[in-house]
């Protein structure tokens, strides 16, 4: 595996644990959050490639566009998951 695909993996997997360390309330969320660091680490790469920042680079990872990719993934997902649920509406009868 070469080297950018193992750093994507480590940073993108170490991001979603610490979110669900701090913002997760069920060990069932874990794979949710981890997934999600991950593609969101990965979106930022995408857009680090397609608009030429590379801002802060690590071997081929621009760190800073892929960090606050993969951070944005993960407040949304956050704030998403936290959200209170509707109640149900009792069919009359």
């Amino acid at each position: 595996m070469s080297p950018a695909v193992t750093l994507t993996l480590a940073l993108g997997s170490i991001y979603g644990l610490l979110c669900h360390a701090f913002v997760g309330r069920r060990w069932r969320q874990l794979p949710l959050y981890w997934a999600v660091g991950v593609a969101g680490f990965l979106a930022g790469y995408a857009v680090a490639v397609v608009s030429g920042l590379d801002l802060l680079c690590l071997g081929a990872v621009p760190l800073l566009t892929t960090t606050l990719g993969s951070l944005a993934a993960l407040a949304a997902t956050a704030w998403l998951v936290r959200r209170p649920a509707r109640p149900r509406a009792v069919p009359e009868r």
